[in-house]
């Protein structure tokens, strides 16, 4: 299925979820209660939120249409953070699926399967949290597929692969996790891309190109992992974009241009896209990126985000598109960012969203779109 189709097709479920739904805010489940304890990790998919508080506690909140939220109302919407786990300790969102850790190094999904991104053998989905398998370390949720890490260094993947993002050599979707390589450090996964570093600070890419966002000087797809570069210690897969940080603090990204997700200063709605990774400033420390938008934190502890910011999801009190980083604020730590909101902590544990709150994805308890960032937890 062409990927505009696909995302058209998605966007038309949400729109009917939107009318045919109202932002709950009642107690689903009798254990619920608000987020009382700092927050310590962050993820965001294309219309949810999910939260770890520092006990271990998982939280999820806004659209529940695939069963992302873990819950049995797969129609509804939610706009407060629900309490649907425990002893978590990482955590990733796709599009409307969910992969997490346990302490104990096992391996959990939840959500949507329609292309077997569960990775459990089947394509139905679940509403609460499956077992996959044990022994892994590190975890990325792409759109529709999602990557895996052992402690072994072994990298794994499954779900949909129509455009090689699974990396395995083939174009064939995989419903059971399946082996890609080893030595792997770092991953991320985004709409039918994926990023890794390796053990030895070398960058590799693997998946559509169309853009760019490979970052190896052409266009062309490819099914395996190819070499990007070296002495790189972070990566953010986009929609159609990468992001990279190296040693040196310095941040690159490629790919896709239109909207300034690539903070090169490249003018906005001109589809000049970079194949190559293109240098971006220095003094940087995490990054995120999703749909068209991207965040970046600087070691000060500011955060700066560019690209697209339909709904304000820059954070900037504007709905203004940004070629360039503009800054948002201080003493932030971690951040993400979903298809069309953001979500960040401060050094205080406090949880802060901003961007589209149609289906309740900010967690503020309204379906308000917000182009600041507003402050949820902890209460």
């Amino acid at each position: 299925m062409d990927h505009l189709f696909k995302l058209r097709l998605l966007s038309l479920v949400s729109v009917i979820a939107l009318f045919t739904s109202h932002c709950r805010k009642d107690d689903i489940s009798s254990e619920n209660e608000n987020i009382s304890l700092p927050v310590e990790a962050i993820t965001a998919g294309s219309r949810h939120s999910l939260a770890l508080t520092n006990d271990g506690t998982l939280w999820a909140w806004g659209l529940n249409n695939g069963a992302q939220l873990g819950i049995k109302t797969p129609t509804e919407k939610n706009c407060r953070p629900l309490k649907i786990g425990s002893g978590y300790t990482m955590i990733s969102a796709g599009f409307h699926h969910n992969v997490a850790l346990k302490s104990d190094g096992s391996l959990w999904v939840w959500g949507s399967n329609v292309y077997g991104q569960l990775g459990d053998g089947t394509y139905n989905n679940k509403y609460t949290a499956v077992q996959l398998g044990v022994n892994f370390s590190k975890i990325t949720a792409g759109s529709f597929f999602a990557l895996a890490i052992k402690k072994d260094d072994t990298l794994w993947a499954w779900g949909d692969n129509h455009m090689g993002q699974l990396g395995d050599g083939t174009f064939e979707k995989k419903t059971t996790p399946t082996l890609v390589g080893s030595g792997y450090s770092a991953i991320s996964a985004g709409y039918a891309h994926a990023l890794a570093i390796k053990n030895d600070g070398t960058l590799w890419a693997w998946g559509a190109n169309n853009t760019g966002q490979l970052g190896d000087g052409t266009f062309d797809n490819n099914c395996l992992p190819v070499l990007i570069g070296s002495d790189y210690s972070a990566i953010a897969a986009g929609w159609h974009h990468s992001l990279a940080l190296k040693t040196d603090g310095t941040l690159w990204a490629w790919g896709d241009t239109y909207f300034g997700q690539l903070g090169d200063g490249t003018e906005i709605n001109t589809q000049l896209n970079k194949n190559i990774p293109t240098f971006i400033g220095t003094g940087y420390l995490a990054i995120a990126a999703d749909g068209f938008h991207s965040l970046a934190l600087k070691t000060d502890g500011s955060l700066w985000t560019f690209g697209s910011n339909e709904y304000g999801k820059l954070g900037d009190g504007t709905n203004v598109n940004r070629n360039v980083p503009v800054y948002i604020g201080s003493d932030y730590i971690k951040i993400a960012a979903g298809f069309d909101h953001s979500l960040a902590i401060k050094s205080d544990g406090s949880l802060w969203t901003w961007g589209e709150n149609s289906f309740g994805q900010l967690g503020d308890e309204t379906d308000v779109n917000k182009n600041t960032p507003v402050r949820i937890a902890p209460k």
